[in-house]
C-alpha cells in the first residue's frame, strides 16, 4: 500500500501539473542532493504521483519538485 497526498495538482498550458514542495534547513544542500541522485526518495515520490496519474489519464504530467527554505 502506497499512501500520501500530492502537494500541487493543476493545469498549465494544457497540460496536467503534479507538484510536490519540501521544506529545508538548507534548500541549497537539498537542492544539490536532489540534483546529484535522481532516486533521492522525494523525486521517487514525486514520480509515483505521476505515474499513477498516467495510468489513470494516459497522459503523462509535467513534475515538479520544489524546495524552500523552513528557516
Amino acid at each position: 500500500v502506497v499512501s500520501g497526498r500530492i502537494d500541487g495538482l493543476y493545469e498549465e498550458d494544457g497540460q496536467t501539473v503534479v507538484e510536490e514542495i519540501k521544506t529545508a534547513f538548507d534548500p541549497g544542500e537539498l537542492k544539490r542532493k536532489l540534483r546529484a541522485d535522481p532516486w533521492h526518495p522525494y523525486c521517487l515520490q514525486a514520480m509515483t504521483y505521476a505515474y499513477a496519474l498516467e495510468l489513470e489519464s494516459g497522459k503523462a504530467p509535467v513534475v515538479r519538485l520544489r524546495v524552500h527554505s523552513s528557516r
